[in-house]
């Protein structure tokens, strides 16, 4: 439906619009692998820091948890952006906010501030919320659906190729504030997506076509399947990290054990969004993966980098099945940020519970 201020073309597409989308797709999928590269880096940083910073321990795993939270409370806003403002400008304000939420989170290691920590670290979680958008608008698009989505996914890849040089990099030039240069890595990497972003079109999501409240038929399976996996792996995740650096490991021998769970989570990924795998199979098999993680015992190192390794394929071998099934018939951008904010609000769970 036309609305003021919102001019509408009566052509027919144009010849290289395809092009166009696959133009636009690779830019969601770079802009998603920046995103993952600065979730990389907060990953590295922000639960160290917050154990040293928490005046209880058990608020430890607050600012990470927050991330989560952050991520959960963008979602539907997101994707109402996406339908009122454009993809530019929805996901131009997420990055900043990443930027913004980055720099706070390095201000506040300096300065000794918790509550300034979980505040930039909310706001490093609402750039995450926008970032996961990319997905979704990979999949609205006239040449898009699972595999576009998985696509954009897999640019994450990149992230575990970079994210360990950056994490070495910090440590070796700034030594016990390495923390606080990671934090400033995170709003930098953040800022660095915008010229990206703000190059995409300025037009409505294709989404928006679809009814308000329009769930397919494999919407809330496909919903509860993806929150178990997201859970698992926020609470390995969460609680990786402050145990490796408490069996002495130094920061740059965490972010290498946090690259190949980057590997882990998406390379299967990258795999999947060039076949097709069958759904049922990847999920169960992603399902028992993710089991082990969660039930196995973690009593040092050498048994936390495996169940971390776990925890990232099953997580992997979940999303392509989840998506097979989310993808199959349209959803109202209502319902996608709906199931984001579910699967978010059960990764805060998963966080908050690593330090029990």
């Amino acid at each position: 439906m036309s609305r003021a201020g919102h001019l509408d073309c009566i052509c027919g597409p144009l010849a290289d619009d395809s092009a166009r989308n696959r133009s636009d797709s690779w830019r969601l999928t770079a802009g998603f692998a920046l995103a993952v590269l600065a979730q990389a880096l907060t990953l590295a940083a922000l639960p160290v820091a917050g154990a040293k910073l928490a005046p209880l321990p058990l608020l430890a795993n607050l600012p990470y948890a927050l991330t989560m939270s952050g991520a959960a409370i963008a979602s539907i806003p997101a994707s109402l952006l996406l339908d009122q403002f454009g993809r530019r400008a929805a996901f131009g304000l997420g990055a900043s906010l990443g930027a913004a939420g980055g720099v706070l989170c390095g201000s506040a290691i300096v300065t000794q501030q918790f509550g300034e920590l979980c505040l930039g670290a909310l706001w490093i979680g609402i750039a995450q919320g926008f970032a996961l958008f990319y997905r979704h608008a990979s999949a609205s698009a006239r040449t898009g659906g699972s595999r576009a989505a998985l696509t954009a996914l897999a640019g994450g890849c990149a992230a575990s190729v970079l994210a360990p040089g950056a994490i070495a990099l910090c440590q070796t030039l700034y030594g016990p504030f390495a923390d606080f240069a990671l934090m400033l890595v995170v709003g930098a990497v953040s800022f660095a997506a915008l010229p990206l972003l703000l190059t995409l079109p300025h037009r409505q999501a294709e989404f928006a076509t679809t009814a308000l409240t329009k769930t397919g038929l494999n919407f809330w399976p496909a919903t509860a399947i993806a929150a178990m996996s997201w859970f698992v792996m926020a609470r390995a995740m969460a609680g990786a990290p402050g145990a490796l650096t408490g069996c002495g490991l130094g920061a740059s021998a965490v972010g290498g054990l946090v690259a190949w769970h980057l590997i882990a989570m998406y390379g299967p990924i990258a795999i999947a969004s060039r076949t097709t795998p069958p759904t049922v199979p990847v999920i169960a098999s992603g399902a028992a993966m993710l089991a082990v993680a969660a039930l196995a015992p973690r009593s040092g190192p050498y048994q936390i980098e495996p169940l971390l390794l776990a925890a990232g394929i099953g997580w992997s071998l979940v999303q392509i099945g989840v998506s097979r099934l989310l993808y199959e018939a349209p959803h109202s951008r209502l319902a996608l940020g709906l199931h984001d904010t579910l699967i978010l609000g059960t990764a805060m769970s998963g966080a908050l519970s690593a330090g029990l």
